[in-house]
């Protein structure tokens, strides 16, 4: 697993860290067993697949989510972070994620499959409680205005505007 390499590479650096990775599926069994040795032994929590109801009780214990997805349409998890107050690591494999989390300022967002990048920005943010906070901010102040009242209204706008518009 990437993440597991990167968090591997976490470990080493020196950071003190808990890597808890949320959900099941049919290669659990390979990532127990790769994080049951070494430096990552006693570092990884398995939570098993959770219910919607508990993600808010994960997220406020969590001080980022990674998101290090090889392809995915949309990926709420983003959202959800972001709502949660949580920078994210996440990769440009989640959907149109450069126009929902801007990198740098709600989180940072790399190529997928790139276990070093991974590694590199949670040694940044693990390091930098300042800065965690500030992208969880700009996270929380992005997601807080995409509701289910906003987007109906953009949408009377576009189809206003179309109606508006010289028909050819």
């Amino acid at each position: 697993s990437h993440l597991l390499d990167a968090f591997s590479s976490v470990v080493r650096s020196g950071v003190d860290a808990t890597l808890v990775l949320a959900g099941d599926g049919v290669d659990e069994p390979r990532y127990r067993a790769a994080s049951s040795q070494g430096e990552l032994a006693g570092r990884v929590v398995f939570s098993g697949f959770v219910q919607q109801g508990q993600l808010p009780r994960l997220y406020a214990a969590s001080d980022v989510v990674v998101f290090p997805t090889l392809g995915d349409p949309h990926g709420l998890v983003i959202e959800e972070a972001m709502a949660s107050h949580r920078p994210v690591v996440t990769t440009t494999a989640a959907g149109d994620v450069g126009r929902r989390l801007p990198d740098g300022e709600a989180g940072f967002i790399v190529a997928p499959a790139d276990p070093a990048a991974l590694a590199d920005r949670m040694i940044i943010l693990a390091g930098d409680a300042s800065l965690r906070e500030r992208m969880g901010a700009t996270g929380d102040g992005l997601v807080s205005g995409r509701t289910h009242e906003r987007y109906a209204e953009d949408f009377e706008r576009f189809v206003e505007a179309v109606l508006r518009a010289p028909r050819r």
